[in-house]
């Protein structure tokens, strides 16, 4: 399906030269801690609601190319997007775009130690979602899957841990950053339009199976 996004005028308007060299500075000292990311990924998810649609329509997006993008080509496009169960809520959206980061991540960490047994695979995060990082976070700071069970978006929380373990053992690590939305960081605001882009998608079902 072909994507088609849109950044409106006032969005545009707010992405300043000054805003976007202060993040880029932040990076770039995560990155020097990091000996250099090798993918850097914004994340974003949209639901719509108009008046006389239903039912409703969900999306998630990630953009690649933020903040120092992808070291070497990377090996990841320049954006993912998909749409989503009508059901889901934009924090579930959220959770999906951090999940497809880490499932890219683990899958090119993977291919990087078939070449070299001592490579490393760092990755940098970006979101403007509290309550999604409230979820990944909590869950993975409780050390145990068992917490899921229960819990409110319990199943993403699951796959995303069981990634984010997998991508440890690729000799991959992952770092979250937590920007502040609409007010022009570049990679913000284009994720943003890529995944009100994703609602226009048709939803094709994605079974999730309990680890």
């Amino acid at each position: 399906q072909e994507l088609v996004a849109a950044i409106t005028v006032e969005e545009a308007l707010k992405m300043g030269a000054a805003r976007n060299k202060e993040l880029a500075l932040e990076v770039a000292k995560l990155d020097a801690q990091r000996g250099g990311y090798k993918l850097t990924a914004a994340v974003d998810g949209a639901r719509s609601e108009a008046k006389g649609e239903a039912p409703p329509r969900v999306g998630c997006a990630v953009y690649f190319g933020c903040a120092g993008g992808q070291r070497g080509g990377g090996g990841a496009p320049i954006a993912d997007a998909k749409a989503l169960p009508p059901n889901w809520d934009i924090n579930a959206a959220e959770i999906m775009a951090a999940i497809m980061v880490l499932r890219r991540a683990v899958e090119l960490a993977a291919v990087a130690r078939r070449t070299d047994a001592a490579s490393t695979y760092p990755v940098l995060l970006l979101t403007d979602s509290d309550n999604s990082l409230t979820v990944l976070e909590g869950a993975w700071r409780a050390e145990d899957l068992r917490a899921t069970m229960g819990m409110t978006y319990g199943l993403l929380a699951e796959e995303a841990c069981w990634l984010r373990t997998r991508l440890g053992a690729l000799g991959g690590s992952l770092d979250v950053m937590r920007l502040s939305s609409h007010v022009g960081y570049i990679g913000n605001t284009i994720v943003d339009a890529l995944a009100v882009a994703a609602t226009r998608l048709e939803y094709a079902t994605e079974l999730m199976v309990s680890r």
